[in-house]
């Protein structure tokens, strides 16, 4: 499959967007998460985490009843949650779509999470149901053999429908709203 153009990154000039930042350059339209919302996922992973886990050390230090370190443990484990919540997330990065037509000579793709999606495999960009409480949805490339893959982002409301129908514009394919 062809190698879409990677360019530096910092030299893309970056638009905000609805909480998210986006450019183009030649055939590429490049999404990503904004500084903004990496911040602040840190700020509350960091406060709940070290909050939880200095009321944990706290219960197991002062309190003598079972109950009372019970309750430290319980604590202790919601901060190792949260601690290995930033960590996996720091692991993978900022999440980043990029979504390349393609050129004369050289066929569009999809690129996502270090995979590729071919332009001739793809179908459709449509918004799916995520689950959860309020109901999320997500982006995601409908392929000509029957399957969907989720790109992002997921979120509330109509954003994703407003990032998919972006997608699908640029990359010259249908949009759709699915119901599942």
């Amino acid at each position: 499959m062809s190698s879409s153009p990677t360019p530096n990154l910092s030299n893309l000039t970056w638009k905000s967007d609805c909480g998210f930042q986006v450019a183009t350059r030649g055939s590429c339209l490049y999404m990503r998460e904004s500084a903004a919302s990496i911040v602040s996922g840190v700020i509350f992973g960091v406060g709940i985490a070290g909050g939880s886990a200095a009321c944990g050390v706290w219960a197991l230090v002062t309190q003598k009843e079972l109950s009372g370190r019970g309750f430290g443990v319980f604590l202790l484990l919601i901060a190792a949650f949260f601690f290995w919540l930033m960590w996996t997330t720091a692991r993978r990065g900022r999440w980043m779509v990029v979504y390349d037509r393609g050129e004369a000579g050289r066929p569009g793709e999809i690129l996502y999470q270090g995979k590729r999606i071919a332009a001739e495999k793809l179908k459709s960009i449509s918004t799916r149901w995520t689950g959860g409480n309020p109901p999320r949805r997500t982006v995601a490339a409908e392929l000509n053999d029957g399957t969907a893959v989720m790109l992002g982002p997921v979120g509330l409301s109509t954003w994703p429908d407003y990032w998919g129908q972006m997608a699908a514009n640029w990359m010259g394919v249908p949009f759709r709203q699915s119901k599942n």
